[in-house]
């Protein structure tokens, strides 16, 4: 207190003024660097994702040529995947998102930071395992969401109606490469129960059981009728309802028809009809699981007043419960 007796407390306080005032902009500078280079990455994360197929890029995307995206060619991608380039990609993004200083993050990219780091973590801990991911199942799997996924794919532009067509006619390459994937499944043993079999494959024979009146042909002449971009004659709906027909019996219910004879050849060679935790590679990969500290945490107001947060000792942070 003595260095500062002499010195006038106007100047003192402009002097500590000052100082704060540039520690403050340097920190801000920081703090604005760190975040703009966090969205950076999440934005060429998100490109990079959206674009794997053109039904994630449309029902995502109204118009990504705002965002710079050029619409890649209509696919429905594929069910298959290696599982090295998997996990070192996804090993790759847990240590770039780990690269980030976190204490300069906003809150709002500190928990896009946290599920980042929890899904690649996760995904990167499979390894070999990826086989155990599933495409099919009763309720949400591909062969009952597709049919409805299609259907309510908005035509907004000419071009949309074009890419829902070309969708059709890669159904069933799709779904070869779901066979490819069931198969290789049945190999090692971590084939679908036959009880999940059945109701999979009664989806598939309901879908099939009428070609010459199959919903999505009501559906999509529906749509044509209503679509005023520009509006399209009588003439030309009728050709276009015409070529949808032909592709629904040419192109999705052979696909539909192909996966099921396939999955029933696979028919109890399913070992295990009980969950994951009861398969040997299960257990390392439920550990993964987050563990709640007895004293949970808050997200700020900011971001979701009430949510509970618990520490997760897989990747070393909070996350909502």
């Amino acid at each position: 207190m003595r260095i500062y007796k002499n010195i006038p407390k106007r100047i003192l306080s402009l002097c500590l003024v000052f100082a704060i005032g540039i520690s403050m902009g340097v920190l801000s500078d920081h703090f604005v660097s760190e975040n703009s280079r966090f969205q950076t990455f999440t934005e060429k994360l998100f490109r990079s994702e959206v674009c794997s197929n053109t039904l994630t890029l449309h029902y995502t995307l109204a118009h990504p040529e705002k965002k710079g995206i050029r619409k890649p060619e209509a696919t429905l991608g594929t069910a298959l995947s290696d599982p090295a380039k998997t996990t070192s990609l996804c090993q790759e993004y847990e240590k770039e998102l780990k690269s980030f200083a976190y204490s300069r993050l906003s809150e709002e990219n500190r928990l896009t930071c946290d599920m980042l780091l929890l899904y690649f973590h996760t995904r990167a801990s499979l390894g070999k395992n990826s086989a155990l991911d599933e495409p099919l199942g009763p309720g949400l799997g591909v062969q009952a969401q597709l049919p409805i996924l299609l259907a309510e794919y908005t035509f907004r532009t000419k071009e949309d109606i074009s890419d829902y067509l070309k969708l059709l006619s890669t159904v069933r390459p799709y779904f070869q490469s779901i066979i490819k994937l069931e198969k290789q499944k049945s190999q090692s043993g971590l084939f679908m129960s036959d009880t999940t079999l059945d109701r999979i494959l009664k989806q598939c024979q309901s879908f099939v059981a009428n070609p010459d009146s199959n919903y999505m042909d009501d559906i999509f002449a529906q749509k044509l009728k209503a679509f005023s971009n520009p509006a399209f004659s009588s003439e030309d709906q009728k050709k276009l309802c015409t070529y949808h027909h032909k592709l629904i019996l040419t192109e999705v219910i052979p696909a539909y028809q192909e996966l099921a004879d396939s999955l029933e050849s696979l028919r109890g060679t399913g070992k295990s009809s009980r969950g994951l935790a009861f398969l040997r590679v299960g257990v390392n990969i439920t550990s993964t699981c987050c563990k709640a500290r007895q004293e949970p945490m808050y997200l700020s107001d900011k971001l979701k007043k009430g949510c509970q947060l618990s520490f997760c000792p897989t990747i070393g942070r909070y996350l909502p419960c």
